[in-house]
């Protein structure tokens, strides 16, 4: 079972369907969480690498409604989150 905690890895789906690494910054609820990731855009850079990017209040893979989610490993649709 799944369980979303401040710092560990996930994958997140983008607005535009792209699958990216991610690290959980922020939990609101077992299915809610704050994310940052690596900028899909290689010209962003500064003088630490690529720049990062945040999103918020993004929902779990499994929620029918999504239009973007997050997941671990690559069962966004099966994994069950623990409560």
């Amino acid at each position: 079972m799944a369980k979303a905690e401040v710092g560990k890895a996930c994958k997140y789906v983008t607005p535009t369907g792209q699958v990216v690494d991610a690290v959980v910054t922020a939990t609101w609820t077992p299915g809610c969480v704050n994310l940052v990731f690596a900028s899909l855009d290689e010209e962003r850079k500064d003088t630490y690498g690529r720049q990062m990017e945040h999103d918020s209040s993004v929902i779990h893979a499994s929620n029918p409604m999504r239009a973007q989610g997050w997941f671990f490993n690559d069962r966004a649709t099966t994994e069950k989150l623990d409560q």
